[in-house]
């Protein structure tokens, strides 16, 4: 009975560790998306010209000028998503929908 015990706490320890890993690795990749801004490229909202503009990236990839961002607040994007209630999900190696 010990042995099944130290094996099934092994086996917890081992899985909370891989999702530990799993959200890292997920934190990092969404730390590491980059958007080419042209002049060109128009807000999401207000549809103005970003050119040399500050602007925001929401999760699901919209871009806004910083005006926008501040009017509309940081946890809802243009398409109305509230990223606070409705988080987006993207998997990860570990977990899969």
């Amino acid at each position: 009975m010990p042995n099944c015990l130290t094996s099934n706490g092994m086996i917890v320890h081992n899985l909370s560790h891989a999702l530990e890993v799993d959200a890292s690795l997920a934190r990092l990749d969404e730390r590491s998306r980059h958007v080419l801004i042209n002049e060109e490229s128009v807000c999401d909202s207000c549809h103005a010209r970003l050119g040399t503009k500050l602007f925001a990236m929401y999760p699901d990839d919209t871009i806004v000028c910083y005006k926008c961002f501040r009017r509309k607040g940081e946890s809802t994007s243009v398409t109305g998503r509230n990223f606070k209630k409705d988080s987006l999900y993207k998997p990860g190696w570990l977990v899969t929908r």
